[in-house]
């Protein structure tokens, strides 16, 4: 089993904070949206976009060197050039603070597996304990790579039936006029946060996480690996959308405190290549319960997630 183990203390880097909380804050919300807007204490504190409270997807961009180090281990069997996150999953068992330190322990979970298209994929999972907490994991995260077959031919990844999105125009969307249109089914959604998105944001959100991989680098290197672009961290965007979801779900937060457990999950459908805009989308009927999200244009879904408050 291959392991790495950062007994810390390991700090916050308050300028690394202040890059962070610049990138994945969802300032674009969609103002034709019904979602009502977050406006108590609480909801700020849960998205720790400001103030003293670290935002829940904060240590995931600290963390990949760690994932790094095991993908480049003697002992891990394959070459990392060209893996692709597929999954993501955070759990967080209260807010966490800026001033705390943190312990990390990285590995990689038994067994690789084999994807429908030749693929393999493998969890990379990761638990900080903090200096508050010592004897008790505060933070998990489980990381689902793939590494593609490789391919002459782009790389498409399958797309399955998608919800019915509102008029694009209302989302601040240009309508596709040399795509073929698709048919989406399911809940209706709405669209409750928009960003545009340019090759010097992935590149500041690369910077960030210590990340160059060449599919998120430049679209020479990109092509290597089968791919007509630049591709998006997911991640960055999966910040972006839990934000939103926090920001504007308000059935979500009510009745919550910096003592509830946070529960992120993110599944990357399809690659989103640069430039590109998106919207955050939610279904009309909201879960009380659960922040069901999607990021998607007027063609696709490429993100499918939730965020989910429990009171502990």
């Amino acid at each position: 089993e291959l392991e790495v183990m950062v007994q810390g203390p390991v700090s916050v880097n308050e300028s690394h904070l202040a890059k962070f909380r610049e990138i994945c804050t969802c300032f674009d919300t969609f103002k034709g949206s019904s979602a009502s807007i977050n406006q108590d204490d609480t909801a700020d504190n849960l998205r720790g976009m400001a103030g003293n409270l670290l935002p829940p997807t904060y240590l995931n961009a600290i963390i990949f060197p760690l994932h790094l180090a095991i993908v480049c281990a003697p002992g891990f069997p394959f070459s990392p050039l060209g893996a692709i996150q597929a999954r993501n999953s955070i759990f967080q068992v209260r807010a966490l603070s800026k001033s705390e330190k943190f312990s990390f322990r990285t590995r990689l979970s038994p067994g690789l597996r084999r994807t429908d298209r030749g693929g393999l994929e493998f969890d990379i999972r990761t638990e900080a304990t903090s200096d508050q907490d010592e004897n008790t994991v505060v933070w998990t995260n489980v990381a689902t790579y793939v590494l593609p077959q490789r391919r002459k031919r782009e790389v498409k990844t399958d797309m399955s039936p998608v919800s019915e999105l509102v008029d694009p125009a209302s989302c601040g969307l240009s309508p596709t006029s040399r795509r073929k249109s698709h048919s989406f089914m399911g809940p209706p959604r709405e669209c409750v946060a928009r960003r545009r998105l340019h090759w010097e944001d992935t590149k500041e959100y690369g910077d960030l996480i210590g990340n160059i991989d060449p599919i998120h680098s430049a679209q020479w290197s990109a092509r290597l690996f089968g791919y007509h672009s630049v591709i998006s961290y997911g991640m960055h965007l999966g910040a972006w959308a839990a934000d939103s979801v926090l920001k504007t779900h308000s059935c979500l937060t009510r009745g919550s405190s910096n003592s509830c457990a946070l529960l992120i999950e993110t599944k990357f459908r399809r690659p989103i290549f640069i430039p590109a805009v998106v919207v955050c989308a939610q279904p009309v009927v909201e879960d009380p319960t659960c922040g069901i999200h999607f990021i998607q244009d007027e063609d696709h879904t490429y993100i499918e997630g939730k965020v989910v408050v429990m009171n502990m």
